[in-house]
Parts: structure tokens; C-alpha cells; sequence
């Protein structure tokens, strides 16, 4: 199959497709050179070695003309284009097939699949193909002894003496000279394809002890060893050329040094010197020099970096030296160079009073690459050892032009003569299988040469040395390099001991948690959890701890990765393979602390793809790449499941383990009423809330969003009906014009209520970004930080682009702020960290939603299992990639346990299909059973009730040039929203019909929650009529209204602070219409009689338990201005007869404590009284503290009270009437004085007397 290449989503013509066939995102993709739409078609899986075969079984068609498919009909075949790509998942084969539903019938008719599957057929097969697994040692070789780390950046040979190991403490004195061992693994990256060489463990490397020839390692003896630099050079035989390569991980080179008697010590030894003649005489070799830095990385994004940066600087020289180079030989150079400009622009590269013209392609639009390519690859003739070389960058008529270089490859043939302190050579062209004469002129008596072709182990040199000449023959077999030194070496830097650790031999788990230090007591407390509720084995590993067994100390993502693979490798069977990892850290596109407070704690994969913002892409998947095969610029599917919490600090490391741990809580709902909102869990963790979804979509792109969330509702309603769909979409709300460009504020109040009264499934489709939700900011920063649903959290699914770019250590994205959130937000997020695909976010969400609604009915899935069934279902593809897991892969979905059935209406079977009308008294039993379909007879507990009036007919309103009036079906109006007890697993829910129904004829909605503070269960029923009249009742008086603010204690006049709660106690003997279908009947709020600006308040109202006759209700209210002010509550019965409610009070800002009343009752008083406050601080700590005096002022008694308070006052401080001492106060006239102390430290004073009278 042709690699595939993907773009932006292109809308098809709507009315072209059936609606089975728009139930199915499909991607555009290329293959054979021809653009089509695609639908992708996961198979089952199959054995990894079976033979299979596929067939497209078709069970109908329809025929559209050609005209409407003129963008691709010439593109369409004759027959139905199927492509495939196998996957292995693991260890399992999956097909995942491409599917164009047209092919052409005639010039002008277009066939088009309607209901069609693929069928994959497997043929029988006799045995498995032998597969070598890599082999891990059981023990690592850090488990025991003493080891030191020292690094380098040099390529070369390195010395440690005695001296050094005594002060860094490895040894105390003398040992054998063959117990001294040094460890490395070399200063290149790991590779990223997961089956090629590595090395398992440390690797002991060879070295030259200098011990004076007595055996013993003392003073004045040394050790030498070759390391390799983080810079390295291959011979390129396609091009002829010497490349550079660097390790982007780590800009050190590590060693390990311990004592050891076990086995044989690696030790240098003499290279084999061919008994033949030479053939040739070799006296050059081409040495080779580079110019880069990395400095600048264009889209935050990707393992490109460049260097200088051409802009109010144009010309920068470049200088590279030589030594001894061949007179009129060959210099080549290789530049790469990058410029942004919308004109043509170039780059002037001077070299040897010569000129070469680098032109750059100009940029089109935010979404080309941020800078375009140049490249030059120059060879010329010199004869001076001093390359200098110039680049200027020519603007040309943009002024705001930049340049960036890259970096400057010179390449140049030098005579072989010694020079410096250590010359490493080689010849690249020398014939093959012959017998070379090397002569090395200019050489010190102390001179040594290696073969350093291996570096891990070289071999030293035996050769003939005279007159300044040392020469020595050896093969041409294949392409050598080798090293001479004159006895100068370098000296590694100490980096400190290493304590023993053996990752190698740790036991298979489940649970793989990967935690710098600092966060281990957070990490454990997320294992413990996991252990407890799922009984999951755990490990948890330190990055530095990986990285020293598998990348010999450097830091390096394959080296994660392959620590995770030992124990898929290792494992005998599925149950033993891990199952999930958590990355517990954040991560930076800068893997080299270049950005000051870089965030790299965890670091994850970059593309390749760099310049492009729409190829470039950031990766956790890399981490789950496990089969053999896999892995290469993170090509592969899942085979764990990867989550990360992109936390920086142990407060935030914290807020993340207790948002878990808060999720796996089971409390139920608390049965008092809570006015303030600074409970941590003004929703419970058992609540109706996870019986519901909310699907948001954005607006433009011809509804395209719209669509995609009908088919996410539609998946929904299909497998998992219990559950109740919130639509949230934009064009279905008025917009405002702002200075800031167009906003739709009414959205935003709406996800913000949705999200503080918790759910179960947050959905957002459309355009984003790391500032927030949509061109209209339907969720900014602001709007996060305020969700307070710490114990209702949803999984978080953003189908947008880049809104959780979580590897920028600049910038907090509003994703992140998500799950973050120490009051709430996300439990779990599967989202976008850079720019994304339309089409391709279909498939994911598509998938994702069927794989959770597919487990509703079952068990409760990991969120970890849920992103990874999905992503390999979408063939995981580039532009998936940057889709991450921010939260715990191994929490499990709060999907409710059992099941709620209703048996009768009315004492009608619930298969009767029964009526109910307005004026209706509804009566409603029904029992809890679980999946299994057994009553669960001990569930003791409450259930919550809603019905519905039928679906209603909704409509956008085509705000944007790029959008349409569309219609899309919502069940909006609540008939009745109710909660009764449930009792050895039964209930009966009674209730009134209202007389505010649609009265025509069709299928209600009845959605159950219950919950018995330790598990729950979740039902519904459509098999119901909602239509017509009953026989109305007589009734002509409205509900009772009792109306507060904060506490039943308020009183008419009383002050408040800005953001007072109303509290209304309302009752009616038929119940409350909470419809809002008839104009006016709402349950209504005015203040100051603002009748223009009403509170709608039918969402708010609560009945009491087992109740439809009386109920509370409880709304904040929000920066009321000082001052005097009424507030008019009006209510409606089922029967439409309505009541009023007023109660004046005054505003007296938070900030300026203030103490109305201080009220002594009884006052005259005998033995004792209370004392009644009235202030202005409520829902706050409040310190009040009460001194009386007589007329004197003495001070005869002291009273004092701490507590929080939800109301503005402070009841029943008691007074005993006794004296500080314990006496009994003799009566007379006496003065009190009362302090309030807010919170803040903030308190007001308030006085009066009190009269004892004598006892009788």
C-alpha cells in the first residue's frame, strides 16, 4: 500500500450520503496518486502468522449523478477501491481496510454504497513462525558494588588515575589492576525502530591499564578508555560524504566505573597485523568540521533545531581550520539554511572569494511551513587550511524577512601527519579487501594509534615508528577509523555515585508508574490505589534509574520505551503483559534545557516533521509501541495503554493523585441543604450526573461540527439510551459583536453550569486552540478556573486542535489548566496538543465514543484501554498521533453498576405502552437488578427521577457565512425531576402531570439514577405516551413560598454581601411546573423588579426526598451593587395557579465587615440568655467574641464562638449568666460588646446593655 498522505477535512455535498453512510467519518487520503474519501474499517484480530483474504459483501446501493461528486468524479473507478494496512496489536494481527463507497457506473452516474461490510477470511494454519524475542539479563549489573558516573563531551580517549578514584571515593587503596572495570554504551541515540541492536544493560567496554606492570591499580597508575562525543560522523556511500548526526537527547556522553572480580575484565587488546604485502600506500585522509547550534526550534514542535538567527544581524562569518591540507584538493561543502519571508529571498554563502546563491521559497498563509529550506552543496579546490566562510541573508523587498542556518558541513582532505593531542582519521575510498601501509608523519616518540572502528572495544595498533614516521598495515575489508594519541588524554567529569538498582530483575506488573523522585510519595499513593480497587501490581521507576540500565545514563524516550517492552517481551501470556504506564510528569519539546523553567521532567516523542505546524506532531503513543518492528517516527500500534499527568510541582502532583482518588470515592448525595460553594463537593460523587453527556459543537465549515456531534448522539442513543444528551451547539445561540470579534456568552454560561453540576462524558468538536474553545471563546481560561465540580469530573474528549499542548514549559494551555484543575475540570482528557485534522478527529471521537458505549451495559473500562482500542481502530495514524491520555490510564469510567427497571406505570406493564396526560396522577415502580439480571434485594438507597415531554424540534441559526439554519431533535422540557427511596432494591415514584405539556401524541423519556452510598445503577424507558388531557382538577391556589436569603434565620430587611443565595422553601399539594414550555410559567426571579432582566430558575428547584409536593430551591446570586434592594420570587403549580414572594434587604460589600444586630434574648434577662447576631459574613470562618461590663467597666464575663457560617448570623451564643469566675453576675445594668472577625482578619465592633432582673 502507497503511504498515506492526509489534508485538512473537505466537506462533501450533505444530501449525497444516506444516513448510515454519514455515520461514518470518513479521511481523504492518496493512494496511487488519486485523492478519495475514505471511510476506515477496523478488522477483528487475527493470528500474527495466519494467512487471510477479504471480500466487500454489499447489501445495498443507491446512484447519485456525477455532478454531485465534481470534485472527485474523475478520480472514481469503475469498481469499489479497497486499500488495507496490517497492524500488529498485541501481538495479534489487525487489517485496518480504506474504503471509497463510489465507483463510476457511467460518465455521468455514480454508484454509492448504502449497507455494506467487509468480511476478512482467515485460512487455517499449522504452526506459528518462530519468533526470537530479545533476551534480557535477569540481573542488571548496577545490583551490586560500588559505582561512580563521570561524563564527557569529548571524542577521544579519557584517563583515570588512582588519585581520581580515591577522591571520588570508589576506593580507599590499592586493588588489582583487574578488578577495575568501565561501563558505557556509547553517545548515540537509541533507535527509535524497536527491534534493532542495542545493547541489554550496561555494556563493559574495553580499556589500557598503566600499572607499572606489578598487577596492582596505585598511586601514580592510570586507566584509558575511548568514548565517542554526542556529535558523531558516518560515511554516507550513497552520497560519498561524511554527515553529522548529534544526540538530541543528551549532550553528555556517560561512563560507569566500578570493582569487580567477577569474570574477565574487557581490556584493549593488540589489533591483528596482516602477514601480506601492502597493496597500497595511504599518507591522507578526509577529515571533516561542523558549525551548529541549537537555538531556536520554529513551531515549538518537533527535534528540529537551528541556529544563528539572520535578521537585524544579516552576515555572520564561519571559520574552520584544516591542518596540513592537500594542496589543490577537493573542499566540500553542505549547508542548510531556513527563511521566512511572504517575497522571495535568498542567502549569499562566501567561500574563497567566491559566491553561492541560496534561494528560499516564500511562505503562503499561517498553516505553510514556518520557514522554507535551503540547501547548498558546494566543492571547489583549495590549498590554505583556513576555510572562511560568509553568509549574508538578502531580504529582498520584505523588511520583516528572517534567516535561521542550520548548520555548515566542511569536508576537506588532509595530509596524515600528527597534529594536536589526539587525530582521529580515515579514508573513505581505499579499494576493498586489500592491505594498507599507513604512514603517519610528524609523530612523537610517546606516540600510540588505535583502531577505533568499534568503539566500545578498540584495538591497539602494533606498528613500526622512525624518523618521525609511524607505520603500521592493516585490511581494507571494510570502511576503519582509527585514533592517535601522543599521550595527552582527557579527563571526565565526576558526576557522582550511583546506588544499586536492578530494573532488569523486576517482577511482571500491571502497572507501570514512571516519577522523578520528587514525586514518588504521590506516585505510590495512585499505586496503592489502583491495588486496592482493581487489585493491579505496580512498579515505580525514576526516569534517571531507566536511563542508566538501558541508555547507559543518558537521557533518552527509547530507553522508556524499552524498559516497558522487557516486560511485554518477557511475558508468557497476556495476563503477564503490563497493562498500563503512567508518565507522572510533564514534558517540553526542549529535551536540552535550552528554555529557562524547562518543563522536561518526562520527556516525550517529537516528529521528525518540524517546520510544518500541520505535520509536525508531539507523541506519548511512542511509549506503547511494542511489537517487534514498531516504533520508527512513532509508527506502530498500541499495545499499553499511556496516560501522563503534565505536572511540574509536588502541589500539583498532589491536586492530580486527589482528584483520582476523589473520583474512586462513593458518597452519595448530602440530604441537608447547602447553600455555600466552597464545599469540596457541592455535587456528589454518586449522583445522576453520570447519567449524562454533554456533546458541544462549534459553528462554520458548512456544519461540519454539527454533523459530527448528531453522529457521536446518534452512537449514543444507539448503544447506551440510559444516558441523557445535553446539545451544546454554538449556532443554536445568539451572538454578540465585541471589540475581540464575535462571542456567544449564552454558551458559555451553559457549559460552565453543565460542567459544575458534573457529568459523565464532556464532547467538543471544532476549532480551538491553547487559549481556549472556538473563535468565540466559548471556554477561555477564566471559564476553567471557575468550574468547581471537584467530585462530578468528566472524561474530557476535545475533537479541536492544539488545546492541550502540553510540552510548551511557556505557556500553560487552557487543556492543561483542564486537568489541572485542583476544584474540578477533567478526571481524565483525551485531546489534541497541536494542530489537528477535521476528518481524522472523526474517526477518533467515532471511535472512542463506540468503544465506551460499547462497554456501558458491561463493565466499567479504563480510560487507558478506551484510548488505545480506539486509536488502533483508526489505524493510529500521523494525524492521531498528537491525540494524548492527560490523566490516570488505569481509572476506570464511573459508569454506574446495576441496572433500573421499571416494571409498571400506573400498574400497567411497562410493555402496555401506557398514556399519560395532563392532570394525571403518576404512580411508578420499578426495582434494581445487575447485568446479570438478578434483583439486588440489599440495595437500600435513593433514586432521582426525570421524565421528559417529547423529543422537541430544535434549530441553529446560521450566525456565520459558513454556516446554515440546520435542525437537530433534543429532549429539553422536564415534566417532572423527583427523588424517593429505595428499599430492598424497589421503589415508587409518585407524581402530577403537568398541564404545561405538548399535548399531541409520542414517546416521552423516563431516565432513573440511584445510588445507596456505595454503588449505583442507572435505567430508562421510552415505552410511554405523553399527550392530552385527563379530567382536570379543581384547584385554584398556588404554591407557598417561604423566601430567604442564605438561611431560614434571614429576616425581611436584614444586609448582605454582594453575592447573597436565594433560598426558597416552596410547596403546592399537586407539585411545581418546572416545564418551561408555556410562556411565562417559569419559575421566575426578579431584583428590584427588573422585569426586562429575569432569573429563570426551573434548572434549580429541588423536592424534598419522596416528595412532589414540597421542595427547596438554591441560586447564587452575583456582585449585587450596595445598597437597598428587593427580591421577588414567583412560582407555578402543575395546575398553572402562581404565587409571589418579596423580601427587601441591604447590600453591604464583603470587604466592609459590618454587624447589623447584636440582639440579646431574653433581654431583661435572669439566669441566662442568648445572644443573636446579624453581619454582612456569610459563607466564611467568623470569630465572635462577647466581653460584659458592669457600669464600672469591669470586665465580668467573656463569651466567644468560632464556626463557619453559610448565613448571616450567628445564633444561640449562650450566656449563663456567671462570671469569668463562675459566679453567678448579681443583676443590675450591665454593657456588652461584640467583636466579628472575618477570615481575613477583618472585625467590627458592636455594643448595648442588657438588664439582669433578680430570680423570683
Amino acid at each position: 500500500m502507497h503511504k498515506l498522505f492526509c489534508f485538512i477535512f473537505t466537506f462533501l455535498p450533505i444530501f449525497i450520503f444516506s444516513q448510515e453512510i454519514l455515520n461514518k467519518p470518513y479521511v481523504l487520503e492518496y493512494f496511487n496518486g488519486t485523492e478519495l474519501p475514505y471511510y476506515i474499517m477496523p478488522s477483528k484480530k487475527i493470528p500474527v502468522n495466519s494467512k487471510w483474504d477479504y471480500y466487500l459483501n454489499i447489501d445495498s446501493t443507491y446512484f447519485v449523478s456525477s455532478n454531485q461528486l465534481s470534485k472527485y468524479s474523475h478520480n472514481i473507478a469503475s469498481d469499489f477501491q479497497i486499500y488495507y494496512q496490517e497492524q500488529i496489536v498485541s501481538g495479534e494481527k489487525q487489517i485496518i481496510f480504506f474504503v471509497c463507497p463510489f465507483r463510476k457506473v457511467s460518465d455521468t452516474l455514480i454508484e454509492v454504497l448504502f449497507t455494506w461490510e467487509i468480511k476478512t477470511i482467515v485460512s487455517p494454519y499449522t504452526e506459528d513462525l518462530i519468533t526470537q524475542k530479545r533476551a534480557y539479563t535477569n540481573e542488571s549489573v548496577l545490583s551490586k558494588g560500588k559505582w561512580i558516573k563521570l561524563s564527557t563531551t569529548h571524542k577521544g580517549f579519557h584517563c583515570i588515575n588512582y588519585e581520581n578514584l580515591l577522591s571520588w571515593g570508589l576506593i580507599s587503596s590499592s586493588i588489582p589492576s583487574d578488578q577495575l572495570r568501565v561501563f558505557c554504551n556509547g553517545s548515540r541515540m537509541l533507535p527509535e525502530a524497536n527491534n534493532d541492536f542495542r545493547y541489554d544493560d550496561l555494556h563493559e567496554i574495553s580499556i589500557e591499564v598503566y600499572d607499572g606492570g606489578d598487577g596492582m591499580f596505585g598511586p601514580g597508575d592510570y586507566a584509558i578508555f575511548y568514548v565517542e562525543a554526542p556529535i558523531y560522523w558516518d560515511f554516507d556511500h550513497g552520497n560519498n560524504r561524511y554527515v553529522h548526526s548529534r544526540n538530541l537527547y543528551s549532550e553528555k556522553n556517560f561512563v560507569f566505573v566500578t570493582i569487580s572480580n567477577e569474570g574477565v575484565a574487557q581490556r584493549i587488546n593488540l589489533a591483528n597485523t596482516p602477514i601480506d604485502n601492502e597493496d597500497i600506500n595511504v599518507t591522507t585522509f578526509m577529515d571533516y568540521a561542523l558549525s551548529e547550534k541549537e537555538l531556536y526550534n520554529f513551531n515549538k514542535s518537533g527535534k528540529l533545531w537551528v541556529g544563528d538567527k539572520f535578521d537585524f544581524t544579516l552576515m555572520y562569518n564561519y571559520n574552520f581550520s584544516f591542518p596540513n591540507i592537500i594542496a589543490d584538493s577537493n573542499v566540500y561543502i553542505r549547508t542548510i539554511v531556513y527563511g521566512r519571508s511572504e517575497f522571495p529571498s535568498s542567502f549569499r554563502l562566501t567561500y574563497n572569494n567566491y559566491n553561492y546563491n541560496i534561494p528560499i521559497s516564500t511562505i503562503h498563509g499561517y498553516l505553510d511551513d514556518y520557514a522554507k529550506k535551503g540547501e547548498a552543496n558546494i566543492i571547489y579546490k583549495s590549498s590554505t587550511p583556513d576555510i572562511n566562510i560568509t553568509l549574508r541573508y538578502q531580504k529582498g523587498s520584505n523588511n520583516s524577512a528572517v534567516g535561521w542556518l542550520d548548520y555548515i558541513e566542511v569536508l576537506a582532505w588532509r595530509e596524515l601527519k600528527f597534529y594536536g593531542n589526539q587525530m582521529s582519521f580515515s579514508h573513505p575510498f581505499l579499494p576493498k579487501n586489500k592491505i594498507a601501509k599507513y604512514q603517519i608523519s610528524n609523530t612523537p616518540n610517546t606516540i600510540s594509534v588505535y583502531d577505533i572502528s568499534t568503539p566500545e572495544h578498540p584495538s591497539k595498533i602494533s606498528g613500526l615508528h622512525n624518523a618521525n614516521v609511524f607505520q603500521f598495515t592493516d585490511s581494507t575489508n571494510k570502511l576503519k577509523e582509527y585514533i592517535a594519541i601522543n599521550g595527552n588524554y582527557y579527563t571526565p567529569n565526576y558526576e557522582g555515585i550511583v546506588e544499586n538498582q536492578n530494573l532488569h530483575g523486576l517482577s511482571q506488573v500491571d502497572y507501570i508508574i514512571i516519577a522523578p523522585d520528587k514525586f514518588y510519595p504521590m506516585a505510590k499513593k495512585i499505586g496503592d490505589l489502583h491495588k486496592y480497587e482493581e487489585g493491579l501490581s505496580y512498579i515505580i521507576v525514576s526516569p534517571d534509574k531507566i536511563y542508566n540500565e538501558f541508555s547507559s545514563g543518558k537521557q533518552d524516550i527509547s530507553a522508556i520505551r524499552d524498559f516497558i517492552k522487557m516486560f511485554y517481551d518477557r511475558a508468557i501470556n497476556e495476563d503477564e503483559k503490563p497493562k498500563y504506564v503512567l508518565l507522572f510528569g510533564d514534558a517540553s519539546y526542549d529535551y536540552l534545557n535550552r528554555i529557562k523553567n524547562n518543563t522536561n521532567l518526562i520527556p516525550t516523542f517529537q516528529s521528525l516533521a518540524s517546520v510544518s505546524p500541520t505535520a509536525s506532531y508531539v507523541s506519548d503513543d511512542f511509549f506503547a509501541l511494542l511489537d517487534d518492528g514498531e516504533g520508527y517516527d512513532c509508527y506502530g500500534a498500541l499495545d499499553v495503554a499511556v496516560g501522563r499527568f503534565p505536572v511540574n510541582t509536588e502541589n500539583e502532583a498532589w491536586a492530580m493523585v486527589e482528584k483520582i482518588e476523589r473520583y474512586y470515592k462513593k458518597q452519595g448525595a448530602n440530604t441537608g441543604i447547602t447553600i455555600c460553594d466552597d464545599a469540596e463537593c457541592l455535587v456528589p460523587q454518586l449522583g445522576d450526573w453520570r447519567n449524562r453527556v454533554v456533546l458541544i459543537a462549534d459553528d462554520e465549515d458548512g456544519n461540519t461540527y454539527i454533523n459530527q456531534a448528531e453522529n457521536i448522539a446518534n452512537i449514543i442513543e444507539t448503544k447506551a439510551p440510559q444516558l441523557n444528551i445535553q446539545k451544546i451547539y454554538l449556532d443554536a445561540y445568539p451572538q454578540i459583536s465585541t471589540p475581540a470579534g464575535q462571542r456567544a456568552p449564552e454558551v458559555n454560561s451553559a457549559i460552565n453550569d453543565a460542567m459544575n453540576n458534573g457529568m459523565l462524558l464532556f464532547n467538543y468538536i471544532g476549532h480551538g486552540g491553547e487559549e481556549g474553545l472556538a473563535h468565540e471563546r466559548i471556554v477561555q481560561i477564566s471559564d476553567i478556573l471557575s468550574w468547581h465540580n471537584a467530585c462530578a469530573m468528566p472524561l474530557v474528549v476535545t475533537a479541536t486542535c492544539e488545546f492541550s499542548r502540553f510540552d510548551d514549559p511557556e505557556r500553560t494551555s487552557a487543556g492543561e489548566y483542564v486537568i489541572l484543575n485542583p476544584k474540578g475540570g477533567a478526571v481524565t482528557m483525551m485531546t489534541t496538543s497541536r494542530i489537528a485534522y477535521s476528518s481524522y478527529n472523526a474517526v477518533l471521537n467515532n471511535a472512542l465514543i463506540d468503544t465506551l458505549m460499547d462497554f456501558v451495559n458491561s463493565d466499567r473500562p479504563a480510560f487507558g484501554d478506551l484510548f488505545k482500542i480506539a486509536k488502533n481502530s483508526a489505524n493510529n495514524a500521523v494525524p492521531l498521533r498528537n491525540f494524548v491520555l492527560l490523566g490516570d490510564p488505569a481509572a476506570r469510567i464511573t459508569l454506574p453498576y446495576n441496572k433500573i427497571i421499571i416494571d409498571t406505570i400506573n400498574n400497567n406493564s411497562i410493555s402496555a405502552i401506557d398514556t399519560l396526560s395532563a392532570f394525571e396522577f403518576v404512580t411508578i415502580k420499578g426495582h434494581i437488578e445487575d447485568f446479570q439480571a438478578d434483583v439486588v434485594n440489599n440495595f437500600n438507597g435513593t433514586i432521582y427521577v426525570t421524565m421528559y415531554d417529547k423529543k422537541q424540534t430544535l434549530s441553529t441559526l446560521g450566525t456565520d457565512i459558513s454556516s446554515f439554519p440546520t435542525t437537530f431533535e433534543s429532549f429539553t422540557n422536564i415534566v417532572y425531576k423527583g427523588s424517593a427511596t429505595v428499599k430492598n432494591g424497589e421503589f415508587k415514584i409518585d407524581f402530577f402531570m403537568p398541564i404545561d405539556i405538548q399535548y399531541d401524541f409520542d414517546k416521552g423519556r423516563l431516565t432513573l439514577y440511584a445510588e445507596n452510598g456505595m454503588e449505583d445503577a442507572s435505567g430508562y424507558t421510552h415505552d410511554f405516551l405523553i399527550g392530552g388531557t385527563a379530567i382536570p382538577i379543581a384547584d385554584n391556589e398556588g404554591p407557598e413560598i417561604n423566601l430567604f436569603l442564605n438561611s431560614i434565620n434571614f429576616r425581611n430587611g436584614d444586609i448582605v454581601d454582594e453575592n447573597p443565595t436565594i433560598l426558597a422553601l416552596i410547596s403546592d399539594e399537586h407539585g411545581i411546573n418546572l416545564t418551561g414550555q408555556a410562556i411565562g410559567h417559569d419559575l421566575v426571579a426578579w431584583i428590584d423588579y427588573d422585569y426586562k432582566d429575569p432569573y429563570i430558575l426551573n434548572p434549580y428547584f429541588r423536592y424534598f426526598l419522596d416528595s412532589y409536593k414540597e421542595g427547596y430551591l438554591i441560586f447564587p446570586l452575583h456582585d449585587l451593587s450596595a445598597g437597598y434592594h428587593s427580591l421577588t420570587l414567583k412560582a407555578w403549580d402543575v395546575f398553572n395557579n402562581s404565587s409571589e414572594a418579596t423580601v427587601t434587604f441591604q447590600v453591604i460589600p464583603k470587604h466592609n465587615l459590618t454587624i447589623n444586630t447584636v440582639i440579646p434574648y431574653p433581654n431583661p434577662m435572669t439566669t441566662s440568655t442568648t445572644f443573636f447576631i446579624q453581619h454582612n459574613q456569610a459563607c466564611c470562618d467568623n470569630k465572635i467574641i462577647i466581653e460584659i461590663y458592669d457600669l464600672l467597666g469591669k470586665k465580668i464575663a467573656k463569651l466567644y464562638d468560632e464556626s463557619y457560617n453559610e448565613s448571616y448570623a450567628n445564633t444561640e451564643i449562650y450566656w449563663d449568666g456567671k462570671s469569668i469566675h463562675g459566679n453567678t453576675v448579681t443583676p443590675g445594668t450591665y454593657v456588652y460588646k461584640a467583636w466579628l472577625e472575618n477570615d481575613n482578619g477583618t472585625s467590627a465592633l458592636s455594643s448595648g446593655k442588657i438588664l439582669i432582673l433578680p430570680e423570683k
